[in-house]
């Protein structure tokens, strides 16, 4: 039997929104276990809950309370994102919670340190636009809002906006942007959500690493392993690989499914 992974990383789950890939999500965290979680963002839907009531599938609440269960047994941190801003400003008021917080720095097996990160704090702040992306965001954005208002069996704009050209350059320039503030912070590498692209790749010297999402398919997570290699899982069993002492260059998780390994 293999040993439990080091770490599991896990964003973007955006749990009561009705959009959960609840039961691929819950058959992959009983398949992989792991010693700690890291929740890195958006794991509730808070702001969407303030325009209406959450739904949570029998599912979502397995999940909802194995994440209670890590925590109370204390493994488990939870790095808050921008869908959780209400939780953000609690948190800025009140006394330390040393479970919950905005980022940190994880070392590695090998010893890398990487900045751990929502990844929203640097959305506006590093990435500019041109009017005409301005236009289309906003207006993914408020497609997005009566998606979820109508709870709409078809696939989310948001998802079908980052299979584009210019969903796919936008999704890398984010990257670029997290890249550089693990840079500036003088890490070695950077694990974020936010952009719902899952990524696992070496930029530059620097590891990127981006949890990806629940909410169309596949789904991933990402796991340091008992040996030290990083992987990016999803939820159809498709597993990409990361070595430290063998990396060069990089890969998409799109490319890598269970039955070509």
């Amino acid at each position: 039997m293999s040993l439990p992974h080091r770490c599991l990383f896990l964003s973007d789950v955006h749990l009561g929104t009705g959009r959960t890939r609840a039961r691929a999500l819950w058959t992959l965290l009983q398949r992989e276990p792991s010693e700690r979680v890291v929740l890195v963002g958006d794991i509730l839907d808070l702001t969407s809950w303030q325009q209406r009531h959450p739904r949570f599938s029998q599912v979502e609440w397995q999940v909802l309370q194995w994440l209670l269960q890590r925590h109370r047994a204390g493994e488990l941190v939870w790095l808050l994102g921008n869908h959780e801003q209400p939780l953000r400003d609690w948190l800025g008021t009140s006394a330390a919670c040393s479970w919950i917080s905005e980022q940190l720095t994880y070392t590695s097996l090998h010893g890398q340190r990487l900045l751990v990160t929502h990844g929203d704090q640097l959305d506006c702040q590093a990435i500019s636009f041109n009017r005409g992306e301005e236009l289309a965001i906003r207006l993914c954005h408020r497609l997005e809002s009566q998606h979820l208002r109508w709870n709409l069996k078809l696939p989310s704009p948001s998802a079908l906006a980052m299979g584009t050209a210019s969903g796919r350059r936008l999704i890398s320039r984010f990257h670029s942007a997290q890249l550089e503030a693990a840079r500036q912070a003088g890490v070695d590498g950077i694990i974020c959500g936010h952009s719902h692209g899952a990524a696992l790749e070496q930029r530059d010297g620097l590891l990127l690493i981006n949890t990806g999402c629940w909410t169309h398919p596949p789904g991933t997570v990402v796991v340091e392993t008992a040996c030290g290699s990083w992987e990016l899982l999803d939820g159809n069993g498709g597993r990409q690989q990361w070595h430290p002492e063998t990396a060069s260059g990089h890969t998409n998780v799109s490319s890598v499914r269970a039955d070509q390994l």
